[in-house]
């Protein structure tokens, strides 16, 4: 399930969490995000190696919008074709 996340540090994540009983119990597992606060001239990336968001550092959870959800799709299959 893909969330929107907002970190206490202001940044925003697309997050595709992927349950797991020990990891869970601190924050929200998964290894696949898309960090969406960026600079003007900085590009998008899909990356697998974000394995926690400690819940104490998340300020908000919130459901993408249905764009984002694509957006966050198509990075992903542009990652796995490279």
């Amino acid at each position: 399930m893909i969330q929107k996340i907002t970190s206490k540090t202001g940044l925003v994540f697309l997050f595709n969490d992927i349950p797991n009983e020990r990891r869970n119990k601190l924050g929200i597992a998964s290894g696949e995000s898309i960090l969406l606060t960026i600079y003007e001239n900085d590009s998008y990336y899909f990356t697998t190696d974000i394995n926690l968001i400690a819940y104490d550092a998340i300020i908000k959870t919130e459901d993408p919008t249905p764009l984002e959800i694509d957006f966050f799709e198509l990075l992903r299959n542009e990652e796995k074709e490279n």
